[in-house]
């Protein structure tokens, strides 16, 4: 597509592989410019078949017309960027059938296209039969010139002449110039020229001049926006701004693919570029695309300039995608193993879980058995305390009769049932006294004074734990007044964390709880 793709690709990658590629900043707006260019790209890309089938159309669109020498030229310049050996037939068949400036112009455009696949044998045949050059395809015949023969200066099979074709190179390069300030026209290709001419001594500034002045004509909808924008692309890598120059070639490439051009210069270099910069996936994906367009212009130079990068970056890519399948082999069977431990665990846990299962309903039995067995046990103490009341009674009507202080008596007798009471009850629910103040706030919790065991409210709340409720039946086994025992109850409800219709139910809770 332009003189410089000629270049060996050792120089290239030479040239790429010193570019330092730095970390991505997302809030760079280089960065970022250059992210939406690659996905523009990308996007170009997967969708190239459209934009090549548009081309074919544009071209069987005049094929279905009868054929004439200037349709010939039409179609082979259509043919050109996309499919050279077309492009070459309907050049030769516009020379063969016209006798006018049309056949000039083809066999020019012809001579062209043949410097540029790397046929010079054929080319300089065909400068041989050229008719004279008409005075407006001067710049034409001048630049096709200068393409054949710099094209052949870098030529391995012509080089021992490669001396005399870079001076003859020059010299149509010079005559371009001349003519053109001379006549005071400025076509594409004198720009062309002329940013050659300031990027081969370092002129990067006037290059990048002579590039916008030959741009302000176009619009990126056009292949000779993609020549020009891959030109300045070179300009920013000789001046070792890297990002600019990928963004350039981006460009590029883009319009390349919109205007369904097979003779990319642009795009193999961008494969190189993504390939330094570690995105081995996209390059391989650029490397094809750059092969298969190869395939179809069908010229010998891209393919020695695109086999080697493609070489290399496909077979690195087979080295990543056996490491891949190596490591996707190295998942699988650690997920095999982990998935047969699972199992493993879920069958040991399931067991476990009907073990657990088994145990939980003899526990519930057992449970159930030792509320029952409480159950009777607490109806067992109450029948006792009444029986040791009654007896108590009778005891103290005995002692009225033959005692001489039979309330003295009465008191001593009392304080054993107190004692028997207190040591039986704590015997059996050992920790009521910190459960039944742990119901309390703690200004009103009840502690047992020295050489004591239970105070007269905890004998009280002791009963209706035993589930004795009635005030006056607490009344007379403790031997007070029903009056008494309802202000103690009253007065320990008010005090009770929870509120005082929820307390008592909680005391008769206390020593079941966990069962």
């Amino acid at each position: 597509m332009v003189t410089r793709l000629s270049v060996s690709l050792f120089t290239l990658l030479m040239l790429s592989l010193g570019h330092v590629c730095l970390a991505a900043d997302v809030t760079n707006p280089q960065v970022a410019r250059t992210d939406s260019l690659i996905a523009e790209y990308d996007a170009m890309v997967a969708n190239s078949s459209t934009y090549v089938q548009r081309r074919q159309i544009a071209i069987d669109s005049i094929l279905n017309l009868p054929m004439t020498p200037l349709s010939c030229l039409q179609v082979a310049e259509l043919y050109m960027p996309y499919q050279s050996d077309s492009s070459l037939h309907y050049y030769g068949c516009a020379i063969a059938n016209a006798r006018d400036e049309i056949r000039v112009l083809a066999s020019i455009r012809r001579i062209r296209l043949l410097a540029s696949i790397g046929n010079y044998d054929a080319a300089f045949r065909e400068t041989e039969q050229l008719d004279p050059v008409p005075e407006q395809y001067k710049v034409t015949f001048y630049d096709a010139m200068y393409r054949l023969y710099n094209e052949a200066s870098m030529s391995a099979k012509l080089h021992p002449y490669a001396d005399n074709c870079w001076a003859q190179a020059q010299s149509y390069a010079d005559s371009l110039i001349a003519f053109c300030e001379q006549t005071g026209i400025r076509p594409l290709e004198y720009f062309r020229q002329q940013i050659t001419r300031a990027n081969s001594r370092r002129d990067y500034l006037s290059a990048l001049a002579f590039t916008d002045s030959a741009m302000l004509r176009l619009t990126p909808e056009q292949h000779d926006y993609a020549i020009f924008a891959f030109e300045r692309a070179i300009i920013y890598r000789d001046m070792g701004d890297t990002q600019t120059y990928y963004q350039w070639l981006l460009r590029s490439a883009i319009t390349d693919v919109r205007c369904g051009v097979t003779d990319n210069g642009s795009s193999w270099m961008i494969a190189m570029e993504t390939y330094n910069q570690g995105d081995l996936e996209r390059a391989y994906r650029y490397i094809n695309y750059s092969v298969n367009n190869a395939n179809v212009f069908n010229a010998t130079p891209r393919y020695q300039q695109i086999a080697p990068l493609a070489l290399m970056i496909g077979r690195t890519h087979e080295d990543e995608q056996e490491r891949f399948n190596f490591r996707l082999w190295a998942t699988v069977i650690g997920l095999v193993i982990i998935i047969i431990g699972i199992i493993s665990a879920v069958l040991v846990a399931h067991r476990r879980n009907k073990e657990l299962q088994a145990l939980n309903r003899r526990l519930r039995s057992l449970n159930s058995e030792l509320e029952e067995i409480n159950m009777v046990k607490e109806q067992y103490i109450c029948r006792y305390l009444e029986v040791y009341s009654n007896m108590i009674d009778r005891m103290a009507r005995m002692a009225r009769k033959t005692e001489k202080d039979p309330d003295a008596f009465l008191r001593k007798e009392m304080m054993v049932f107190y004692r028997d009471f207190d040591q039986t009850f704590l015997t059996l629910y050992p920790t009521f006294i910190n459960d039944f103040n742990a119901l309390l706030r703690p200004e009103a919790r009840i502690m047992p004074k020295q050489g004591d065991i239970l105070t007269t409210e905890l004998r009280i709340f002791a009963l209706i734990r035993l589930g004795i409720d009635a005030s006056a039946k607490i009344a007379q086994l403790l031997r007070y007044a029903p009056n008494t025992i309802y202000n103690y109850r009253a007065q320990i409800r008010n005090a009770a964390l929870s509120g005082k219709d929820e307390f008592e139910r909680q005391v008769r809770l206390i020593g079941r709880r966990g069962i």
